[in-house]
């Protein structure tokens, strides 16, 4: 096992494994969701890469891509009322069901905690759905606690 970057032609496993992250949202929340066979194009992809505030890293057991973890570098500068900070946004993290609860997930989080602490940045952050509890539960064992709560008025 080992957890890497992504390259180009990485580009159909990533849109596998996103696609199968983005299909529990729709099938939870339709009315946010739309119901789509892929992602993310391949130009995007190729923009997403080169950028280098953003960072996309697989989980690779032998030949096979089984979880990714994308993240994105914010950079906070101080105001008169916020701290300057660096964030490590977490935007989608996944494993592929056949390899869940096998311990794949934690290292990828075990990986962003050394990233996190390697690069000087001061906190990690992710969004999750509230009806995602299995991920919620799985984030709290990882360390996670609430900073925010976003409500909606539909």
């Amino acid at each position: 096992m080992k957890i890497r970057l992504a390259v180009e032609n990485d580009y159909e496993d990533v849109d596998k494994i996103l696609n199968y992250i983005h299909n529990i949202h729709h099938y939870e929340k339709p009315i946010h969701f739309k119901r789509t066979n892929s992602t993310i194009s391949k130009e995007k992809y190729t923009e997403l890469l080169k950028n280098e505030n953003n960072k996309v890293f697989l989980l690779e057991l032998g030949n096979e891509i089984i979880g990714i973890c994308n993240v994105n570098i914010i950079k906070i500068e101080e105001t008169l009322l916020i701290r300057e900070r660096t964030i490590l946004q977490i935007g989608n993290i996944g494993v592929l069901p056949s390899y869940q609860r096998h311990g794949y997930g934690k290292r990828l989080i075990e990986f962003i905690k050394n990233y996190k602490f390697d690069k000087k940045i001061d906190t990690v952050q992710l969004i999750v759905w509230d009806f995602n509890e299995k991920a919620i539960e799985f984030y709290r064992k990882m360390g996670f606690v609430n900073r925010t709560i976003t409500m909606e008025l539909s």
